[in-house]
């Protein structure tokens, strides 16, 4: 089996929003040939900030509907080899498939004791500039209007994902104590030590960068042997 973990956030949007049939083949062209050629079957799991509470997102909901469409499905290689695939989300960890991890998605609110400089330090001339209540109400955490009880922290909101690197990198050393070939898609530096984990104890891994970087921490990974690959998406 070809076990394909994707980092679905950290994919271009211009792939994903291609749908995910498209982006999986994107990823089987992008692997060796003599890779794809040696497995009749591919697993390829989706992780991202699915759950907002214990509720599937809309995003989720919407890629979820869209690989019920377009999976199992068939990939053939220019060599006119055909593999088997299956895909999913990652609503949970391989070694516990039945209990979903929860809470993925989280919206966190304005920051408390956050500064911003006051645009004539940065080298503003225009006392009017309207940037300077904007700057003043951040860092006094209140509307510069009187009786306004309106806050930032009333009109700022960050969504973040959690536990998503964390649930690729438990799922890629669960793999790597598999027969399985382990193929992770991502750019995110949280995921070298799990690499260099599987490599230590002897796993091929290839990984598919999703951005053309260099990451010092790939160096010291290529120095744990030579069964690691590394293309780009």
């Amino acid at each position: 089996m070809l076990s394909i973990l994707v980092d679905y956030d950290n994919v271009h949007s211009l792939t994903t929003s291609r749908g995910a049939r498209y982006l999986t083949d994107k990823i089987l062209a992008a692997l060796p040939s003599s890779l794809v050629s040696r497995h009749k079957n591919a697993s390829v799991r989706f992780y991202g900030g699915w759950f907002l509470g214990q509720t599937l997102t809309r995003r989720a909901q919407g890629l979820s509907s869209d690989l019920s469409n377009s999976f199992p499905t068939t990939f053939s290689s220019p060599g006119e080899h055909k593999i088997f695939v299956r895909a999913e989300l990652a609503r949970s960890l391989l070694v516990d498939p039945g209990r979903d991890l929860w809470h993925t998605y989280r919206i966190r609110q304005f920051p408390q004791k956050l500064t911003c400089a006051l645009p004539a330090a940065r080298g503003c001339t225009d006392q009017s500039c309207p940037l300077s209540a904007i700057a003043a109400a951040i860092t006094s955490g209140a509307c510069p209007t009187s009786g306004c009880t309106i806050s930032p922290c009333d009109l700022f909101e960050r969504n973040e994902q959690k536990l998503v690197d964390s649930m690729i990198g438990v799922d890629g050393l669960h793999i790597s104590r598999t027969s399985d070939d382990l193929v992770i898609v991502s750019s995110d530096d949280d995921l070298w030590p799990p690499i260099h984990s599987a490599l230590a104890c002897g796993k091929d891994v290839h990984l598919l960068q999703t951005l053309q970087r260099t990451s010092p921490y790939g160096r010291v990974v290529r120095g744990v042997g030579a069964n690691f690959w590394e293309g780009t998406l």
